[in-house]
Order: structure tokens, then C-alpha cells, then sequence
């Protein structure tokens, strides 16, 4: 069974913002890795 510890040193949540110039000019290996951190941090986590 998995219980939380250090409660009160949790880092709060910020959002992660991904500046590009254009979307249909980026190189494949840059799209994934924006798609990679969408899908990172949309979905809950493993223990939720």
C-alpha cells in the first residue's frame, strides 16, 4: 500500500507551456516530443 509522506513540501502544480513558431514547420522528432508531454502530463498519475 502506497501513503503519501512530506504533505507539506509538495511542489504545486504549473502548467507547461510549449512556444513554437509555427506548428506546421516543425521538425517530427519536436511535434512528438510536444505530443510525449501532452499525453505526460493530461494524464493522472499512476497511483491516482
Amino acid at each position: 500500500r502506497l501513503v503519501t509522506v512530506l504533505d507539506q513540501f509538495a511542489s504545486p502544480d504549473y502548467p507547461v507551456y510549449a512556444v513554437v513558431p509555427q506548428r506546421r514547420f516543425l521538425p517530427a522528432r519536436v511535434r512528438h516530443f510536444i505530443e510525449h508531454l501532452r499525453q505526460t502530463y493530461t494524464a493522472p498519475a499512476y497511483w491516482d
